[in-house]
């Protein structure tokens, strides 16, 4: 594990009390936006309920969570804490890098998404094609889902030098993947399968935390 893999964040307890309407309609204009996966195809079906630390996110189809003023510039590292709920096989969640005119049928990004089953997936997007950069790949970093009401914690870590980009879970380097195949310089955000039940505590960028409320819908 290298020392720009370890950023510094506080440990974060799952407090999932709902915060008062107010709150929420004072953070709609964060900037956020709710887009699905294929745009040209279906609309956004993502819902946010706000909930201490971050928000609960469930997606009726694959979907991304945004905001186009966050992006990664020159070697940033990224990390975010994710709490998986969905047990079901084919649910997931995680982060998205690179991001460029999403949104729209010429979206372009790459996504790091970890499932309930103990695996992680890298996919790269362009336009109306998806590439598997890592297919599903089972980890011994990656806790499996205890099933019923229960969830697991899944620390997120995505880091850039000049030729390569290296993800890791839980404080293990899973994947190290070519700069020229997982261009990390875009916006960057989040991702969720179809039927994914998870709550996103975090998203630090660069020691900053850039996503403390949740996103509106789009």
């Amino acid at each position: 594990m290298t020392p720009a893999l370890r950023l510094s964040f506080l440990s974060l307890a799952l407090l999932a009390r709902p915060l008062g309407a107010q709150s929420a309609a004072a953070q709609s204009g964060s900037g956020w936006r709710v887009l699905s996966d294929a745009p040209a195809a279906t609309p956004a079906a993502m819902e946010f309920a706000p909930m201490a630390p971050g928000w609960h996110a469930t997606a009726r189809s694959a979907s991304l969570a945004c905001n186009p003023a966050v992006t990664w510039a020159a070697t940033d590292s990224l990390e975010s804490v994710v709490y998986l709920f969905s047990s079901e096989p084919g649910t997931g969640a995680g982060v998205l890098i690179g991001g460029q005119a999403l949104g729209t049928a010429a979206a372009r990004y790459v996504a790091f998404i970890v499932g309930p089953d103990g695996r992680y997936r890298i996919t790269r997007r362009r336009a109306d094609t998806t590439t598997d950069l890592v297919p599903w790949r089972a980890s011994a970093a990656i806790p499996r889902h205890p099933g019923g009401q229960g969830n697991v914690r899944i620390v997120l870590a995505v880091h850039a030098d000049s030729a390569n980009v290296i993800f890791a879970v839980n404080d293990t380097v899973v994947a190290t993947l070519p700069r020229i195949a997982a261009d990390p310089v875009g916006a960057v955000g989040f991702r969720a399968e179809r039927g994914t039940s998870a709550h996103i505590a975090t998203l630090v960028i660069g020691g900053r935390n850039v996503a403390p409320v949740p996103p509106g819908a789009s």
